[in-house]
């Protein structure tokens, strides 16, 4: 019976970075509107907060059902 081949190398590292889900950061977050505004806080965050990971407990990716 034939095999697939081995996966490439590209491929290992790409399932691997993807593996933890999303950077929970203000750019990955639905909360985080196109003009720079939280629109959860209604507030423009601060540039370090907005570059930081895990520092929002109102960080979401909602799935659309959709």
């Amino acid at each position: 019976m034939d095999e697939r081949a081995a996966r490439p190398e590209f491929l290992i590292r790409y399932e691997e970075a993807i593996a933890g889900g999303l950077p929970k950061c203000c750019h990955t977050c639905d909360n985080y509107a196109y003009n720079g505004r939280c629109v959860f806080y209604d507030m423009r965050p601060p540039a370090d907060f907005i570059n930081s990971q895990g520092q929002c407990e109102q960080w979401t990716d909602i799935e659309v059902p959709f």
